[in-house]
């Protein structure tokens, strides 16, 4: 069951049995539709009863659906007097939440995915749709407001994704506090977090986090460990249950990384996305007692943005000659790199010969995909389109 939301709820199926559910863009402050007393049915359309031209009948489902979406909740259900068609249209149109009564009375026991887009919604309302959705499993919110804290205490819950907004007057987003969610695998964060501070104090099963973003503010924290941004500002304890984190860095740090993983020893696959030149990766002589003892366990690297610079190969080849276990390194590059002459430089410059994993291969593509559904959000949703895959070397 899917359900997003921005003030309106959009959902496969209106009844409790709902199995997909999606909240619009409109406020709670509108006052309640019609009562349950109210047995006057919608005139008819024109040409419902044979008399001229149904021209609304002549829109597609998506405009109505649209349509049906801007009614206050109880006048959409009414709807579905006018034809089978609009019975139709009115299990698959946003539901619009345009009063906290309707908030309250809402009760979703099947509900599986709830997006919250652009909602305006109350602190009390917003944990009491929550709590309205037993079996929740996804829940994203993106770009709202009314609230400053969301508390999770969900036993089903095993995805959160936030973005953050910056908004002038109401309440704004700044705090997510994860108390106890025993399935919970995957937590995210999308765009912009800047000020949200986020703690973990009981996800025994989290396994995916990101993005980490340079240029956030936003405080991320389990336990007693504090990450700022990308970066550790106190470690203490090691989060080992995570498998799968992805960053967002300007200037590309190789310093950086390396304490994330002291963070996260357990790490298989790192993603990361880099705009800037970045800082001086040399490590051969400054990380020679690291390499030593840091059990690195990474599987996978993607990357992003790569640019055969200085920067950007020393910091790539420290994971090619000391990943014991890596199996791919996947790297994004521009267009205008995307040519066999780039490839052979690469070849010699990141020392593919001398990698540490026999087995690893390295990949060179020009298109990106990602699906916040999948069990690995970060991971390609497509296959790579013809002639933009480049396998640099095999199980040589």
């Amino acid at each position: 069951m899917e359900m997003e939301a921005g003030g309106r709820c959009s959902r496969k199926g209106k009844s409790a049995g709902l199995s997909s559910l999606e909240v619009g863009a409109t406020s709670e402050g509108r006052g309640p539709g019609p009562t349950a007393g109210d047995k006057e049915p919608p005139p008819p359309l024109p040409g419902a009863e044979g008399g001229g031209s149904d021209r609304i009948s002549d829109l597609p489902d998506a405009v109505l659906g649209e349509i049906v979406s801007l009614l206050p909740t109880k006048q959409g259900a009414r709807t579905q007097v006018l034809a089978s068609r609009w019975r139709r249209l009115w299990r698959s149109a946003p539901l619009n939440l345009d009063c906290r009564p309707t908030v309250q009375a809402l009760h979703f026991p099947k509900l599986q995915k709830l997006a919250l887009k652009r909602v305006s919604i109350s602190e009390t309302s917003l944990h009491t749709l929550i709590a309205a959705c037993p079996a929740l499993e996804c829940l994203l919110i993106y770009r709202s407001t009314g609230f400053r804290c969301v508390r999770i205490n969900s036993s089903s819950i095993r995805s959160i994704a936030v973005e953050g907004f910056s908004y002038q007057g109401g309440l704004k987003f700044l705090e997510l506090v994860v108390d106890n969610a025993p399935s919970l695998k995957s937590l995210l964060q999308l765009g912009s977090c800047d000020l949200l501070h986020i703690s973990v104090i009981s996800a025994p099963k989290l396994e995916t986090l990101g993005y980490l973003s340079f240029c956030s503010s936003s405080r991320l924290v389990f336990d007693s460990t504090v990450i700022q941004g990308f970066e550790v500002d106190s470690f203490t304890t090691a989060v080992r249950t995570v498998k799968i984190l992805a960053v967002d860095m300007n200037a590309l740090s190789l310093d950086v990384v390396i304490d994330l993983m002291r963070c996260f020893p357990c790490l298989e696959k790192l993603y990361i996305q880099s705009i800037g030149p970045g800082k001086p990766n040399l490590w051969r002589r400054k990380h020679q007692n690291l390499i030593r003892s840091l059990d690195i366990r990474l599987k996978t690297v993607v990357w992003r943005r790569y640019r055969g610079i200085k920067s950007h190969v020393d910091f790539a080849t420290f994971f090619l000659l000391n990943a014991r276990v890596l199996e791919l390194m996947t790297i994004e590059v521009d267009g205008k790199d995307y040519n066999e002459a780039f490839f052979a430089q690469q070849r010699e410059m990141l020392q593919v010969d001398s990698r540490a994993s026999r087995g690893a291969r390295l990949r060179f593509t020009s298109d990106c995909a990602h699906d916040l559904d999948l069990a690995d959000p970060f991971e390609r949703t497509q296959p790579p389109k013809a002639d933009t895959n480049f396998m640099l070397c095999g199980n040589c």
